[in-house]
């Protein structure tokens, strides 16, 4: 699947790797969440009240999944997502405003290499590259976190002797 958009036009690499984080914040937080599964199928139905990305990604920031500088960035990738989706004609990475979004990724400039040069000076020039690597740490690290904090989920939720009740 990642591999993908590497032959792909702009439009479907900005589709692919938005579905990409979209899918890992969804397992993410259906982890975080009651197994009910009606109950979940219902809030991520895609007019329930967490069948956006958007929802997922604010979701995700105020339970505490995401820092500020990622909720940031997931929302500028969501931003040029949906622009690639919703507009017919003449984007590209290179091109304002998605080029101008693009050069606002925050990840790339806090990963700083031995020699003192950060990730984003490497590749500023190029804004398709940019986006393309600033969605893949974001969306590895949310894949690492779906698989080991999963075992974690479970175990609290097993060591729970029962849900808790409240008497009226």
């Amino acid at each position: 699947f990642l591999n993908a958009y590497d032959n792909a036009d702009d439009r479907s690499c900005a589709l692919l790797l938005g579905s990409f984080i979209d899918h890992y914040l969804k397992v993410i937080l259906g982890m975080c969440l009651i197994e009910d599964r009606n109950v979940l199928d219902d809030l991520f139905r895609e007019s329930g009240p967490i069948g956006t990305l958007a929802a997922r990604i604010k979701l995700s920031r105020v339970i505490g999944l995401l820092s500020r500088t990622v909720f940031d960035d997931l929302n500028r990738i969501r931003k040029i997502r949906n622009r690639f989706a919703h507009e017919l004609h003449g984007l590209s990475f290179d091109k304002d405003p998605v080029k101008s979004w693009v050069l606002e990724l925050e990840v790339p400039k806090n990963k700083v290499y031995p020699n003192g040069k950060t990730l984003f000076e490497d590749m500023w020039t190029d804004p398709r590259t940019l986006f393309i690597v600033t969605s893949r740490i974001i969306g590895h690290r949310l894949e690492e976190a779906s698989e080991t904090n999963a075992s974690v989920f479970q175990r609290a939720y097993q060591q729970l002797d029962r849900p808790l009740t409240f008497e009226t």
